[in-house]
């Protein structure tokens, strides 16, 4: 095991400056396809790409006060076991550790220069009752739909009608849909389909006027099908 870490070690150490972040973007680390990238930016949130990912920017996460609620970072003592769970929930395994500790240093490198940041404050938008049905959701306009749609989805579920690395949402209902997105595996409640590995999209991801235009689009998605 010591000579283990110690390669991953060197590895990094010898690796370019550009290996991690080449990592941190490239799809086929992962078994599932799923780059740390799908999910979350690399550059502060202010310098969006366009995409709407369901996670936050982990620039400057290396400077957080702790990760995941782990306060005393007792269980996540460092940024490489702060990653672990979305690579074993998400991605499905990494098809070398030689990449998750390039990731890994990385980050702890892809630090800002003023003030460190605060705890991040997840905001996870989910009904109670599990009841989507609503209101909010079922009103949406598929125009603007369709916009968010391909900012926000399209990476994972290509044109909606299509089978990308996760499969077709063409068609489904409102209800289904909002539930999809506030919901994602159902982590959130403690519990999860160990089939299905879509991540939440939290109120301060997309709110709820967007997944009801989102709703809208993938809804209309099976009326042109027919």
């Amino acid at each position: 095991m010591m000579i283990a870490m110690i390669g991953a070690a060197l590895l990094t150490v010898g690796a370019s400056p550009d290996a991690g972040r080449q990592a941190f973007f490239d799809p086929g680390i992962s078994d599932r396809g799923v780059a740390c990238a799908t999910c979350h930016e690399a550059s502060p949130e202010e310098d969006t790409d366009g995409l709407i990912r369901a996670g936050h920017s982990l620039f400057d996460v290396a400077r957080r006060p702790h990760w995941r609620g782990d306060v005393r970072r007792s269980s996540l003592p460092t940024v490489r076991a702060a990653m672990e769970p979305c690579i074993e929930i998400y991605m499905g395994g990494l098809r070398t550790k030689d990449d998750g500790a390039l990731i890994a240093r990385f980050l702890e490198q892809n630090v800002g220069t003023g003030k460190a940041p605060p705890a991040l404050v997840i905001k996870p938008s989910l009904e109670a009752d599990r009841d989507y049905a609503r209101p909010k959701y079922l009103s949406g306009d598929p125009d603007r739909g369709r916009k968010l749609y391909y900012r926000a989805c399209h990476s994972c579920h290509p044109h909606g009608d299509k089978e990308g690395i996760a499969g077709r949402v063409a068609g489904l209902d409102r209800a289904r849909v909002a539930a999809n997105v506030r919901e994602g595996t159902g982590l959130l409640r403690g519990r999860r389909d160990p089939a299905a590995w879509m991540a939440f999209f939290g109120a301060d991801r997309l709110s709820d006027d967007e997944v009801a235009d989102i709703a809208a689009f993938v809804e209309g998605l099976g009326a042109k099908a027919r």
